[in-house]
């Protein structure tokens, strides 16, 4: 999981050093048709069944994953990489709620707590009335509520074969943003086309990590590890665009790092029913 949030920081920053040469839906159509060419001579060498019966599974997890990653590009026009990427990972803040409606378990008090303290951890970050809202603190929020789901979903089919996730993976978003290429087309300079080669490698990287992962353990006990990215991308931030986090957010990010480790915590004795 620490791996795959090392990738998955990497290609949010990729995502935002090509964002003022071209537009979203262009980055994400052509990083996800070269990660589909670069996997399809392994599924085809291998000659991976594409037949699932867990494809409603599969499907669900890449609705998610376009949900996530659309919002998360938007997100990056505006906000900095370390405060888009905290926000995103308030996934596990949302893992336990998804879990009581998926198998109706309740969360528990102390679960509760947890999550409070977490969204208190939010609120402390978006300063609703001191600080306006933007647009691109909401899309990271809502890509954090999509991404609590897709361990859950990730769970359910991570014993498919890897070639056969990845290929649904990466054909279904390359179908669903082929159109937005009559509409929002521009020629960047090559270095960004090498970029987005780049950010091709590390998505499949990270998906693969991710995968193996929740072959090992539970959403539940990998996903305290997610907040590693919020380290990583504060790093990049710093690296690439000198970007600070003022002290109000950092006590936000704090806060709700440990209102996601807590409802972890308690929510590990839910585990065996997910």
């Amino acid at each position: 999981m620490v791996l795959a949030m090392v990738f998955f920081s990497l290609t949010y920053a990729i995502y935002k050093l090509a964002n003022p040469y071209i537009s979203n839906n262009i980055i994400l159509f052509f990083q996800n048709i070269l990660s589909f060419l670069i996997v399809l001579p392994y599924v085809l060498i291998k000659r991976t069944p594409l037949v699932s019966h867990k494809f409603r599974f599969i499907l669900f997890r890449i609705c998610l994953g376009i949900i996530a990653l659309y919002c998360i590009t938007h997100a990056l026009l505006s906000v900095g990489l370390a405060e888009t990427v905290l926000l995103n990972n308030t996934a596990p803040l949302f893992t336990p709620l998804f879990v009581w409606m998926w198998v109706r378990a309740r969360p528990t008090l102390h679960i509760w707590i947890g999550l409070i303290i977490g969204f208190i951890g939010v609120f402390i970050i978006l300063r609703p009335g001191y600080l306006t809202i933007s647009t691109g603190l909401v899309f990271a929020l809502i890509s954090g509520v999509a991404s609590g789901a897709i361990p859950l979903a990730t769970r359910k089919i991570a014993h498919e074969p890897l070639s056969k996730l990845l290929f649904y993976y990466f054909a279904t978003f390359s179908i669903v943003l082929f159109p937005f290429l009559f509409f929002h087309w521009s020629s960047p300079p090559l270095h960004i086309w090498l970029l987005i080669a780049l950010s091709s490698i590390t998505m499949i990287l990270a998906q693969i990590f991710i995968v193996f992962a929740l072959r090992k353990a539970s959403p539940i006990e990998v996903a305290p590890l997610m907040y590693t990215g919020v380290i990583f991308s504060g790093i990049l931030g710093w690296i690439f665009w000198q970007q600070k986090i003022d002290l109000m957010t950092l006590l936000g990010m704090v806060v709700v790092c440990l209102g996601g480790i807590l409802t972890i915590i308690y929510s590990i004795k839910e585990q065996k029913k997910i």
